[in-house]
């Protein structure tokens, strides 16, 4: 079987072919996926990619899961990973109703709960105040944004206690750093555009740079994106759960340790190509 891990990071494994858009790994292709997915038409038995959709626009997304379709097989299965916006929206609206109460924990809970709904799409910087919570661990809600978080708050802190970015860098993150080598001639672009100029351009490189979130899913939209591209018998399912042969062995979505999800506040979705 051809399976494509795309946008892969540091979740990759061997019987996959992981693609990710800048990478010194071994047995990981470089390849930046705004430029389409580089295989032929109907040519792989699975296409599976986790946190990597919401970097696109809506109609970018669209045109992305529409080049998942074109190069799977009839038959063939995708698996689509997502921030959920839903449990979200549910989260905010719990602890918004508890934190009413006056609850220092709770109001930090819900504090916690509007950086997951708005941070990622509107921050200006790498990782943005998620990060910078994390980094707070005498917070009086940490286990709260651990248990949120899972392993990606975990990754953040080991970079952040071994003087490392306090965002791993994967494709998003690559892409961004991509970004920086344009600064070779920042002392040239700031003395011809003057300061507020070369703000907005810094500004500029960063929201571009595809750490921002662009858009937000829930299984409807999913679903319905999914089936507008042609995909059918489109299935919400778990980290655990899945039409992908063997998919348990692989650990792309769950801890090798403890098996629970890498990143808890997700939708899953699988589909087939007819």
């Amino acid at each position: 079987m051809i399976m494509l891990n795309l946008g892969c990071g540091s979740q990759i494994h061997p019987d996959w072919i992981n693609i990710d858009l800048a990478t010194s790994t071994p047995g990981v292709i470089s390849h930046n996926l705004l430029e389409g997915i580089p295989y032929k038409n109907d040519s792989v038995d699975v296409v599976y990619h986790s946190h990597v959709l919401e970097h696109f626009p809506l109609d970018k997304g669209e045109w992305f899961l529409g080049e998942c379709f074109r190069v799977l097989r009839p038959g063939g299965i995708i698996r689509v990973v997502v921030p959920d916006l839903e449990s979200i929206v549910k989260s905010y609206c719990e602890f918004k109703k508890a934190a009413e109460g006056g609850d220092p924990i709770k109001e930090a809970n819900y504090d916690w709960i509007l950086l997951e709904l708005y941070d990622q799409t509107v921050r200006n910087k790498r990782g943005g105040m998620m990060a910078e919570r994390i980094c707070e661990t005498e917070a009086i809600n940490h286990e709260f944004i651990l248990e949120r978080m899972g392993q990606e708050a975990q990754k953040i802190l080991y970079n952040s206690d071994h003087g490392a970015s306090s965002l791993k860098l994967n494709w998003k993150g690559r892409l961004y750093m991509k970004f920086q080598k344009l600064k070779s001639m920042d002392w040239f672009y700031k003395l011809l555009l003057g300061r507020e100029d070369w703000e907005n351009l810094e500004l500029g490189r960063f929201r571009n740079s595809g750490e921002v979130h662009m858009w937000m899913y829930d299984d409807f939209s999913l679903s319905r994106t999914l089936k507008k591209v042609g995909f059918q018998n489109i299935n919400r399912v778990d980290g655990h759960e899945s039409s992908i042969p063997h998919w348990s062995q692989f650990g792309l979505d769950t801890k090798s340790r403890s098996n629970q999800p890498r990143k808890p506040d997700s939708l899953f979705m699988e589909a087939i190509k007819q």
